[in-house]
Parts: structure tokens; C-alpha cells; sequence
């Protein structure tokens, strides 16, 4: 023994079978000598000096036996109580193991690679399968018939039967692959997890499993990321902004105290509107991302009313016809022609078509027309607005509608990126939406809200 193990001997490592036929057969041959001995013995009995040698031999070959017999048993007795397994040491297991079940393990695995799914060659596993399917169908079928013709019924009834066994075993296959994967198909598309017994499965569902697994994760994942990085972006936005806002209030109220002033100097009265128009343009921002943020966290009240969409429009374009005017701009309203009704929020939607037309004086050629017209469909009142774009649009409409994107990207303008985008989401949060279409340099805005209800 060494640390409660027990210690084998060289002799250990011998086959115990090969010991024990060893063992048994020195033990035969020994005790077949003391017979002989005892037969000699009987012979020479008038001898006294062979008989003293014959009991001498005896006693020693007696000894022998015993101590072959001592031997075999320790060394079994040692085998039995170590670590290594009594029935692994014998030479029926070396055989068993390296003659039968290795090569047999061996040809399945081999046939197991020849039909099983191959990610890389779909076709191919499918091809191997249905050779094999007609090989042994072939092979079962013509031995069935040879022993027919040979009139062993018992051959053509064993085959017969396994021909049939074995067509059932494919249909059945066949038919729970089929069951499984529409499983699966469902599952994909209802996005659940696949009713089906996993370990069951064939390696090519195995793998289709996974992968929805690993999607399904991968889109959650997505998801809570966007949701949080949104989030975080809106926390942001809304506390720089109030952060912001204070100061700047006293800015202006102060650039507003200076104009009142008495200042002689032409350069700082310059200065003073200057800041004046800076300052303004800064309060905007500051506005347009505070809404941004409460539009986008969904922080915002709408009180959806049967209103006038015509007249909602018609005011928003003539308070900008001015603006319009002095940008060399000739803004056409076409929306009179009747009287279209939507169900929306009066005050989101002038915002929404102020923003636009703001977009369009903005953004559209000097000396070209911007039109604006108000319709209905059989689903939605609209607002529309196309202008000409004074530079190249080389962007995609959904582009457009994110925050901080704008046409004019070599910021010559001053834009924010932020009129579209607040639109937009003003437009889905009163179940419509806004449709942008760009065509070369034409830009064309449609506010789809829904159609005013009907009152009883």
C-alpha cells in the first residue's frame, strides 16, 4: 500500500486470463508429475532410496503448486482491490475492445460523417442519404428474392420483414424532421422558443436551434442597448439643456437691456445684434432639443381634436409669406380649395408645419417657389409642401428624419438637423406620420395625419 493505493507488481500487468491459464496449466503439469511420481513410487517400493528421493520430489513439487497457487491469488487479489478494473487486464477485453468495438465504433462514425449535415454543403448529406436509402432497399429486395428462388422461406421472410422495418424506420424519420422543423419555422417566426426536445433533434435542426437561440439573444441584447444608450442620450440632452437655458435667458434679457440703451457707436450696436441673433438662434436649439428629448422619451401630453387642417395651414404659411419674401423665396398655398378636417393636436401640428416651412425657407434655391396644398385621402388628411432643393440632395429621406442630420452638410445654413426629426415624431405620436420623397433636387414632405371622426 502507498497512500491508500495498493501497489501492483510487474506480474500484475500480465492478462489475468493469461495468468490464470498460465498458473492453472504449471499447477496441471505439477500435479500430473506427483501422479507419475506415485505411479514410479508404486513400482519401486523394494527400493528405500528411490522412495525417500520420491517423497522429497513430492513435498517439493507439492510446494511448487502451493506457491503458484499464492502467487495467482495475491496478484488477483491486488488487481481486484486497485484502481485499475478487474475485467480491462484480461485478454477477452484487449480483444473485444481492439478487434470488434473499435472498428465497428470506427465504420459508424465514419458512416455517420458520410450522412450527417454539412453546413457548408447542404446538398450533399441529402444526396448520400437517399443513395443509401435505395442501396439497402436494393439489397434487402435481392436477397429476398434469392432465398425466394431458393426456396429458404426463412431468409425471404427475414428479409421481407426488415425491408419493410426499414422503410418504416425512414418514414417515420422522415416525418418527425418534417414535424420538428415547422417547429422551428413557427418559433422563428413568432419569435418563442421552439417546442421541440432539443437532444432529440438531428445536428442540421440542432444547428437552426442554435442559431434562433443566438439571434433572439443578439436582438435582445440590441434592444436593451438602444433603450438604454437612448435613454442616456435623452438624460443627457434634456439636463445640459435646462443647464443651458438659465444662463443664456440672462444673456438675452441683458442683450435686450444693452438695445435700450443709449450707444452711439455704430461697431457695438453691430455687436449688440449680433449677439441678439446668436443668442435667439442658441434659444432655438436649446427649445428644439428640450422637445427632442420629450418627444423621444415620450414625455409629452396631446389633446387630439376634430380640427381644421386647411385653416391650420393657411395660417401657418401666410404668417411666413414675409420671411419667405425676403429670402427671394415666392411661398404658394393651394390648400383653399376646401375644407379638410384631421383628428390631431392643433398645437403639435402648427409645429410640425411651421418646422417644415421653416425646412423649406431654409434650405430651398433662391428666386424658386415653394408650394404647400392640404388634401384628404380615404385614410388620411395631409399637409403637403414641395420646394427645390439649392443644394444637391445626396441623402436618403429616413436619413433625414434622424437627429442632428441635415441636407445642407456643409453647415452653411442655420439649421439645427432637428426640424425633420421633431416632425416625424410628432406625426407618430398622433398615429400618423410624415412621407419625405426626394426626386433629384425636388423635396416633397407629406403630414399624413388621421381624418377628423365622425360625431354622433
Amino acid at each position: 500500500m502507498r497512500d491508500g493505493k495498493v501497489k501492483l507488481a510487474w506480474i500484475d500487468y500480465i492478462p489475468t486470463d493469461i495468468h490464470l491459464i498460465a498458473s492453472a496449466a504449471a499447477i496441471g503439469g505439477l500435479i500430473t508429475a506427483i501422479v507419475a511420481i506415485f505411479a514410479e513410487g508404486m513400482e519401486n517400493q523394494a527400493d528405500p532410496l528411490v522412495q525417500k528421493y520420491m517423497y522429497y520430489g513430492v513435498l517439493a513439487l507439492v510446494a511448487l503448486i502451493w506457491a503458484l497457487f499464492i502467487e495467482f491469488m495475491t496478484s488477483f487479489i491486488r488487481a481486484c482491490k486497485s484502481e485499475k478494473r478487474l475485467y480491462k487486464n484480461t485478454l477477452i477485453y484487449f480483444f473485444i475492445k481492439y478487434v470488434i468495438v473499435k472498428p465497428i465504433a470506427f465504420f459508424i462514425r465514419k458512416f455517420k460523417e458520410f450522412v450527417s449535415y454539412n453546413p457548408d454543403n447542404f446538398k450533399m448529406p441529402i444526396k448520400r442519404g437517399a443513395v443509401l436509402y435505395f442501396i439497402v432497399n436494393a439489397v434487402l429486395f435481392v436477397i429476398a428474392v434469392i432465398g425466394a428462388a431458393a426456396d429458404f422461406a426463412p431468409l425471404s421472410a427475414l428479409m421481407a420483414l426488415l425491408l419493410v422495418a426499414f422503410n418504416i424506420a425512414s418514414a417515420v424519420y422522415v416525418i418527425r424532421y418534417v414535424i420538428a422543423l415547422d417547429k422551428i419555422i413557427y418559433a422563428a417566426k413568432t419569435k418563442t422558443a421552439p417546442m421541440v426536445d432539443y437532444n432529440k433533434l438531428p445536428q442540421s435542426l440542432k444547428i437552426l436551434v442554435n442559431s434562433l437561440q443566438y439571434t433572439r439573444q443578439e436582438l435582445n441584447e440590441a434592444v436593451n442597448k438602444a433603450v438604454r444608450d437612448e435613454h442616456m442620450r435623452t438624460e443627457l440632452i434634456t439636463n445640459v439643456s435646462h443647464d443651458l437655458k438659465t444662463p443664456l435667458t440672462s444673456i438675452i434679457n441683458y442683450v435686450d437691456l444693452l438695445k435700450t440703451c443709449d450707444i452711439q457707436d455704430e461697431t457695438a450696436k453691430e455687436y449688440i445684434d449680433i449677439l441678439d441673433e446668436k443668442g435667439s438662434r442658441l434659444k432655438r436649439l436649446i427649445e428644439d432639443l428640450i422637445e427632442a428629448s420629450k418627444i423621444t422619451s415620450g414625455v409629452i401630453t396631446l389633446n387630439p381634436v376634430n380640427l381644421s387642417l386647411s385653416e391650420l395651414g393657411a395660417q401657418a404659411v401666410y404668417e411666413r409669406q414675409s420671411e419667405f419674401a425676403e429670402n427671394g423665396l415666392e411661398l404658394v398655398f393651394k390648400g383653399d380649395r376646401g375644407n379638410v378636417t384631421a383628428f390631431a393636436d392643433g398645437n403639435k401640428t402648427f409645429r410640425v408645419i411651421e418646422n417644415l416651412l421653416s425646412n423649406a425657407r431654409k434650405y430651398s434655391a433662391k428666386g424658386s417657389r415653394v408650394y404647400c396644398d392640404v388634401y384628404e385621402t380615404q385614410n388620411y388628411s395631409i399637409f403637403e409642401i414641395k420646394n427645390i432643393s439649392a443644394a444637391p440632395l445626396d441623402i436618403t429621406p429616413q436619413e433625414l428624419k434622424e437627429r442632428f442630420v441635415r441636407g445642407d452638410k456643409s453647415r452653411n445654413n442655420e439649421g439645427n438637423g432637428l426640424g425633420l426629426s421633431i416632425a416625424d415624431n410628432l406625426c407618430k405620436a398622433q398615429n400618423g406620420h410624415l412621407n419625405i420623397t426626394i426626386d433629384g433636387d425636388l423635396f416633397k414632405a407629406q403630414v399624413m395625419l388621421p381624418k377628423a371622426k365622425q360625431l354622433n
